[in-house]
């Protein structure tokens, strides 16, 4: 039998190995709990120096977010202040006190317009101020490292709105109405050559006064004139002199009397040998027409696209008279009847209610006509202009109109369509009417409303044309 023997290597690896494995000690285990308290109390100490940024970073942006507000407050607030009269000292002050009020303590506040800086200045000319302001903000954490404050800067240039304004100005011959019958004054031909028809005098002195507001090249102005027909008495631009030359030059128009007006006396039937008794060129308030003449030249070539087109309306009375009618028949305007149906009310040309008409029906008259030269003007395109309309109704006549031969049933037709026109020339839609629920004007009790304002008389003028010329608003510009 044959005996296996293990040989000596084998039992040396099984139970005499050359070393023996030495059992784990305390201090080992010091040296690992040691490394991860130094990983944690770096990933601590990392986590607090992104907090401290963190920290530092809102309030920077909070600071910067601050600063941008209100830089671009004190530019629209210098803005405000670049008119005629105004110098760049004025609209510093202007930027500067606003910065201050907003409690920011500037390190630095630089204010430009064209008149310091050149690259501001355009062609055609544009309100442009920049401002440029700086603050020191101190942060918490950085501080730690030797870093304790550093300036933030911004900048903002703002645009006072250029102007594009035509003023449509009521020379009818109520103009002089401030007179009583039988005053000689109240006679144009008379008070024209003494400057003495009133209420037109007050007119003519709110409208000279509203020029100062306007700061020409930047603002332009136009000037229209209405009675029978329209007149472009000075045509759109940035001459404020000729445009104060021709509201100067202006007068109260002399009405024809029945026995002289054209379409009252003539014949367009010669063979029944009877005159025609049209009123439809004897009338001397065509608000319609005035306003087309103010549209045409929002469409002509100095009107500026980038500008604010504003038309102001003023008038003291109610609509009775119209441009021609396309009709070669008698009659001459837009009158309701004819001279076998004579429906036509006192003031003339008028139907007896408001009711609104196209332009085909017979009944067609001077306040159809004038609504809807009114959407031309201020509906946006394609339907119309766009154009800010403000409408001032002066006097007794706006809200009292005399009526006959047969009873009126709207005495105050003229209020009623300035507010309408003041409703689309407001945001370019009637039906969001800012003088809906207001009660009708008496003279004791005025009531403007939205862009429509009620003077009671002559004396009222200068304080509406300010506030017109104070709502004209200013725009961010980036």
């Amino acid at each position: 039998m044959k005996i296996h023997v293990p040989s000596l290597s084998r039992i040396r690896k099984r139970g005499t190995p050359d070393q023996k494995p030495q059992a784990k000690g305390r201090g080992s285990g010091l040296a690992e709990s040691g490394q991860s308290l130094v990983i944690m109390g770096g990933g601590f100490i990392a986590l607090l120096f992104l907090l401290g940024l963190v920290i530092d970073a809102g309030i920077t942006y909070l600071s910067w977010g601050h600063l941008r507000r209100t830089v671009d407050a004190a530019a629209l607030a210098g803005a405000a202040q670049f008119r005629q009269n105004r110098t760049l000292t004025d609209i510093r002050a202007s930027a500067v006190e606003f910065i201050r009020l907003h409690k920011i303590t500037p390190t630095e506040v630089n204010v430009d317009t064209c008149d310091s800086d050149a690259s501001l200045c355009t062609s055609p000319a544009r309100k442009f101020v920049r401002v440029r302001a700086g603050m020191e903000v101190h942060p918490v954490f950085l501080r730690l490292f030797g870093w304790n404050s550093f300036i933030l800067k911004s900048e903002a240039i703002a645009e006072a709105a250029g102007l594009d304004i035509v003023l449509v100005l009521d020379t009818s011959d109520s103009m002089t109405y401030d007179a009583p019958p039988g005053d000689p004054m109240r006679d144009p031909t008379v008070c024209n050559p003494l400057r003495a028809c009133h209420p037109f005098e007050e007119v003519r002195a709110a409208a000279l006064s509203f020029l100062n507001y306007l700061y020409p090249p930047y603002d332009q102005i136009g000037v229209v004139s209405f009675d029978r027909w329209a007149s472009l008495d000075q045509p759109l631009g940035p001459d404020r002199n000729a445009a104060i030359t021709a509201i100067n030059n202006l007068e109260v128009y002399v009405p024809y009397s029945p026995m002289t007006c054209p379409s009252w006396v003539r014949d367009e039937y010669p063979r029944d040998g009877l005159a025609d008794h049209d009123p439809s060129e004897c009338t001397s308030t065509n608000i319609g027409g005035g306003m087309l003449m103010g549209v045409n030249e929002f469409g002509g070539p100095a009107a500026r696209r980038d500008a604010v087109w504003v038309m102001i309306l003023l008038t003291d009375g109610s609509a009775n008279a119209t441009d021609n009618d396309p009709d070669p028949f008698p009659p001459t305007g837009y009158c309701p009847g004819s001279r076998d149906n004579p429906t036509w009310v006192q003031p003339f040309c008028r139907d007896d209610s408001l009711s609104r008409h196209p332009a085909s029906d017979p009944w067609y008259d001077a306040d159809d006509y004038a609504r809807d030269i009114a959407d031309l003007a201020g509906l946006p395109p394609p339907q119309g202009n766009f154009i800010a309309i403000y409408t001032i109704g002066l006097g007794r006549q706006v809200i009292e109109t005399s009526c006959g031969p047969t009873s009126c049933n709207v005495p105050d037709a003229g209020e009623k369509l300035l507010r309408y026109i003041a409703a689309v020339g407001d945001d370019g839609n009637p039906n969001t009417d800012p003088c809906a629920g207001v009660p009708p004007s008496t003279l004791g009790n005025p009531q403007s409303c939205g862009n429509y304002y009620f003077a009671p008389s002559g004396g009222d003028l200068q304080a509406i044309f300010q506030n017109i010329a104070s709502r004209i608003f200013t725009r961010i510009h980036r």
